[in-house]
């Protein structure tokens, strides 16, 4: 089985941070876990985007980019359901 390495990008990492802790440990958990699958059942597709996907934790919302080719997932947005798609 192939495994991704994941990255975070700037904004994303900033975004975790303000986050309390038990809500940066879960969402963490959520990210690390897309090493094994990137697309793990739950995830969902973003319409009108290439490759960017989306997985729920509670009312947070992680937004990814998958690169199959370099084995890369990378977090490019996370934050709460009502806030992140704007």
């Amino acid at each position: 089985m192939k495994t991704y390495r994941v990255q975070i990008s700037p904004t994303a990492w900033r975004q975790l941070m303000k986050l309390d802790e038990k809500t940066q440990d879960a969402i963490s958990d959520k990210i690390y876990a897309l090493e094994q699958n990137p697309r793990p059942s739950g995830c969902k597709k973003l319409q009108g985007e290439e490759r960017l996907y989306r997985v729920r934790i509670g009312n947070f919302r992680v937004v990814y980019d998958v690169f199959d080719d370099v084995l890369v997932v990378l977090v490019m947005a996370l934050g709460d359901r009502k806030a992140i798609y704007d």
